[in-house]
């Protein structure tokens, strides 16, 4: 964020992170923390790496493996939340909505683009989060079919500088279409 960002200039800096986050494997803002709400309605955190970020649609993509808890965790709550922190920029993103589970057919064209180091994190056996005997007990199984895309549709978003100017921050969602408030850091 520059040293003194309107609101409009704020947002665009969220979405280029996010973007490039998506697009550079690279990147510090590739892997962020996606937050889940447990069946007993309690928080469930992990990190996640971005894998599509539209602007114009207000949606990020995620991959996982159909057979893990959090699938569950999102058939029962859909409502989630992204962290992004770039702690050489001092920014915090804090992004929420809801996420769509997409898999089979719907996905199977996103398959051929994962690299092959990269499915063995769909197929797990037995699938993630399944209680094992001893740390080496599972097997790399990959398989396409278990392989699908979480699509967020971000409904609000949280921008933090900790600029040591001075802080800012600005809370902007799809209510206000996008417009944003400067709020207190």
């Amino acid at each position: 964020m520059t040293n003194t960002p309107d609101l409009a200039e704020t947002l665009d800096h969220s979405w280029q992170l996010l973007e490039q986050g998506a697009r550079d494997r690279l990147s510090p803002a590739r892997l962020v923390v996606l937050s889940t709400v447990l069946p007993d309605g309690g928080p469930d955190s992990r990190m996640v790496a971005l894998r599509r970020a539209d602007r114009g649609l207000a949606e990020l993509d995620m991959h996982t493996d159909l057979l893990s808890h959090k699938i569950n965790q999102l058939r029962l709550e859909p409502r989630v939340s992204v962290h992004l922190w770039l702690p050489d920029q001092l920014v915090q993103l804090r992004l929420s909505g809801a996420v769509q589970i997409l898999s089979g057919e719907v996905v199977a064209g996103h398959w051929p683009q994962v690299p092959q180091a990269n499915r063995e994190a769909y197929g797990h056996v037995p699938p993630p989060g399944t209680e094992i005997s001893a740390s080496g007990d599972w097997q790399v199984h990959p398989e396409a079919a278990r392989f699908c895309v979480l699509r967020m549709a971000v409904v609000r978003i949280d921008a933090v500088s900790l600029d040591p100017a001075g802080h800012r921050r600005a809370l902007f969602s799809v209510e206000d279409i996008w417009q944003g408030r400067w709020i207190s850091p």
